[in-house]
């Protein structure tokens, strides 16, 4: 269950999405794990249908259940409930049938999962407009790639969106292959007069930008980098 509210009340306590929705009318046997950080209760949470709380336990704790347990604000059915969905996952997963030597630091990527990985991506990107730019025809010689991101770029985010890809090929490495008769001057996104220059005197500027979001907080607007914003306005 997430961070957010539905209709007011927390998902990881909320009765008619875990109870009703996802275990009675969709009937769903396995169990529900809070996201990280997004428990907020007790009592609540146990009886609105969350099993499990990640990471810590600062709300599902044997002090916390055993008080609920005592006043009966909570039931030995509902602890037994979620404690055998779990349980019913790890068999049939087959943890029980072998000794667990594997290690969190294990590294499991593959060269297929690379190879699918850069498949995915390439048919992710999203060309909002050409206007009959691209492709970069091959009369092309003098290139302006202007912006930090042309030679560090932005390829995920923080948080769980974090993933360290195998390789990156970045924008001043792809056109240096892709369009080899150019001369290609890079400028730095401080650079704001030898960007004009630059993107001046060349037959094609190229702006690369980008900005890394994540969670545990919002954005609070869709603005680029400042200085990248100066530079493309001025180019």
């Amino acid at each position: 269950c997430s961070y957010n509210k539905i209709n007011h009340v927390y998902a990881c306590e909320n009765h008619e999405s875990l109870n009703v929705s996802l275990k009675t009318r969709m009937g769903f046997k396995g169990w529900v794990m809070s996201d990280w950080g997004a428990t907020h209760s007790t009592v609540e949470s146990v009886n609105a249908g969350l099993d499990q709380e990640m990471p810590s336990n600062t709300w599902f704790n044997e002090q916390a259940l055993g008080v609920a347990l005592k006043d009966g604000t909570i039931t030995q059915d509902a602890i037994d409930d979620k404690v055998l969905r779990i349980l019913t996952a790890m068999f049939t997963a087959g943890l029980f049938d072998r000794n667990n030597t594997g290690s969190l630091a294990a590294n499991v990527t593959s060269d297929a999962h690379n190879r699918l990985a850069r498949t995915i991506a390439g048919a992710a990107a999203v060309l909002l407009k050409n206007g009959g730019v691209l492709p970069l025809p091959r009369t092309v010689t003098k290139i302006a790639l202007i912006g930090d991101n042309a030679v560090k770029p932005v390829v995920h985010g923080t948080g769980s969106g974090a993933v360290a890809p195998p390789y990156i090929v970045t924008p001043l490495q792809g056109l240096l292959l892709k369009v080899p008769q150019a001369a290609i001057t890079f400028v730095p996104s401080s650079d704001l007069s030898g960007a004009v220059q630059a993107a001046s005197e060349a037959d094609v500027a190229i702006m690369v930008t980008g900005i890394a979001s994540g969670e545990g907080h919002d954005r609070p607007n869709l603005a680029l980098p400042e200085q990248d914003d100066k530079v493309f306005a001025a180019v």
